[in-house]
């Protein structure tokens, strides 16, 4: 079988840049400085790791016919993600997101979606045909930054086809959990994990996963915050622990996550390798400033995982 991540999700034009504090981030101007203009977007994060990794990738999703669909797909094209089933709409902007980072390496975002959430039927139409062009070893990796009844779709298709799906439940008040289901991989963050299922910050994290893994969704790996997992996994539930480090830049390391369990399920792996490698993905990601700029290649996350990760243990509640 032939590895492929087809990357259905958000493909935006970012702005980014460095605040000294984020306390006030919207809430009057204040200087700013290291101004990037990136690609971004959960989908196109995803593609361009797959990329970063050796695996091939699609990317399916919409832009405008802007000058910013320009900033958002040339960096993609120059990393080799197959751009081909990516439509330009007519008379549409691309999506566009500002992004703020502070010294701790912690991000404060705003978003336009725009094309993203102008699916239309056509549109639709194109991304169930590539899913079902896909080779039999591809992996669907989808998000909610689009037109959510897409994902959807899409979900269910690659399911029937018998692909495994990794879902990054981002915009939790879009996701349907009837999709759940189908998924192979459910890639939460915590506070995303919380909103899924209505719990407080008083739930329990494991309580959490559960209901989660009872909604349907095969295997549940939520992010933490200090850079690891708790995975949940054929009714056994663990902790991936990250290396401690300082955060640079948080922006798209959980894109680089969910992307890497999708390069790795594309590779045939099992879930816990899987785990391990996109928290080594994670810990470099979040050593360097950008998003796409801090994914790292294949190489070095060998070297990376040749030094050593930290080991994979039962779950106990922090």
């Amino acid at each position: 079988m032939q590895p492929l991540v087809l990357s259905l999700g958000g493909i935006n034009a970012d702005l980014q840049m460095r605040l000294d504090s984020l306390d006030g981030f919207g809430r009057g101007a204040q200087p700013a400085r290291d101004l990037l203009r990136l690609s971004g977007g959960k989908g196109a994060n995803v593609a361009v790791l797959a990329r970063r990794l050796g695996c091939p990738a699609w990317l399916l999703g919409r832009v405008g016919d802007d000058a910013a669909a320009g900033q958002a797909l040339a960096p993609l094209r120059a990393e080799g993600v197959d751009l081909d089933h990516v439509r330009h709409a007519r008379g549409e902007q691309t999506g566009v997101a500002l992004l703020a980072v502070g010294p701790d390496g912690a991000k404060r975002s705003v978003a336009a979606p725009e094309a993203n959430f102008g699916f239309g039927e056509e549109d639709e139409q194109a991304v169930l045909r590539a899913i079902d062009a896909a080779p039999a070893g591809a992996v669907l990796a989808a998000d909610y930054e689009i037109t959510p009844r897409v994902a959807s779709r899409a979900i269910a298709a690659a399911h029937a086809r018998g692909l495994p799906v990794v879902l990054d439940p981002s915009y939790p008040k879009l996701a349907d959990r009837r999709d759940f289901a189908a998924v192979t991989a459910l890639t939460p963050n915590e506070r995303e994990a919380r909103a899924l299922v209505g719990a407080g910050e008083d739930a329990l994290l494991s309580e959490i996963a559960r209901s989660l893994a009872e909604a349907g969704a095969r295997t549940v790996c939520i992010k933490l915050h200090d850079g690891g997992c708790l995975l949940l996994c054929e009714g056994r539930m663990w902790k991936q622990h990250a290396a401690p480090s300082r955060a640079v830049d948080t922006s798209g390391a959980g894109d680089a996550f969910s992307g890497t369990v999708a390069v790795a399920l594309a590779e045939g792996r099992d879930m816990l390798t899987a785990v391990l490698m996109a928290v080594a993905v994670t810990e470099l990601a979040v050593g360097r400033y950008g998003a796409q700029p801090s994914y790292p290649t294949r190489a070095q996350l060998e070297e990376r995982l040749l030094v050593g990760v930290r080991p994979l243990t039962p779950w106990a509640e922090p």
